[in-house]
């Protein structure tokens, strides 16, 4: 996949997430997550996560990912004045917004968020990957297994936040691939959107019931948004079925 998104410009990588599709079991809580949340913090003054938010957030990464259950009892051992006390602060760091997030005020906005019970990189880069979704990256498991490509595949991966700063990397060094195919004037990416394009790609390629494969149809959906750039799109290879585990993230 990392191949294939290297190759893109960025008006068909923006178009692979256009065509990104949901399952129906999903749109409810996408919605709520991915676009009605981050509206309503971003509404408040100064910005703050409640309890019952990050909660919400939580759920989305459990359906997303492997479930993991005992995460939300950890979840629950914050007391919701803390989770806006401190969701306030991590907010307050400057220079998250935008294409060209830089790592230090990340990792600053992280160490903030991490002193909530229950909170790591995986669910610390959500919740930044919500408000920020050009420049900070969600450390996801496709995303980290296709670029990190660690023996056992996810099952060996340690969601620390040395590994997720080895993903930053990679990504940082495909977001610089993928500007430079840029025409002036027609907008850059940055980390978050490669990432996306990334777990989309991966996520989407099982086969659906018409015996085509999502990624697939991501993929045909950006050849024709972008027919009129030269550079030809590679149909993404199809992956194997994710299984569950017990770890930790």
């Amino acid at each position: 996949m990392a191949d294939i998104i290297s190759s893109y410009t960025p008006g068909q990588l923006l178009s692979t997430l256009a065509a990104t599709s949901i399952s129906d079991d999903l749109k409810l809580l996408h919605s709520r997550v991915r676009i009605s949340l981050p509206t309503d913090i971003r509404a408040r003054s100064p910005a703050y996560l409640t309890l019952a938010e990050l909660t919400e957030i939580l759920s989305y990464k459990l359906a997303i990912g492997v479930n993991r259950p005992f995460l939300k009892g950890m979840l629950k051992k914050n007391s919701d004045a803390s989770v806006r006390a401190v969701s306030t602060r991590a907010f307050a760091v400057a220079g998250l917004d935008g294409v060209d997030t830089r790592w230090e005020d990340l990792k600053s906005a992280l160490d903030i968020i991490f002193e909530l019970t229950g909170v790591g990189p995986a669910l610390g880069t959500l919740v930044f990957s919500l408000l920020y979704p050009k420049g900070v990256p969600f450390f996801s498991d496709e995303t980290a297994v296709e670029l990190l490509k660690p023996t056992g595949g996810r099952h060996g991966l340690k969601y620390s936040v040395k590994e997720y700063k080895l993903m930053w990397d990679e990504l940082g060094a495909l977001v610089e691939k993928i500007n430079a195919r840029g025409e002036e004037g027609s907008g850059r990416v940055g980390r978050g959107d490669v990432e996306r394009a990334i777990w989309t790609l991966v996520r989407h390629s099982a086969v659906d019931v018409e015996g085509e494969s999502q990624g697939a149809k991501a993929t045909k959906s950006a050849k024709r948004k972008a027919k009129d750039e030269d550079e030809p799109i590679e149909a993404p290879p199809k992956v194997a079925k994710r299984t569950r585990s017990s770890r930790k993230t």
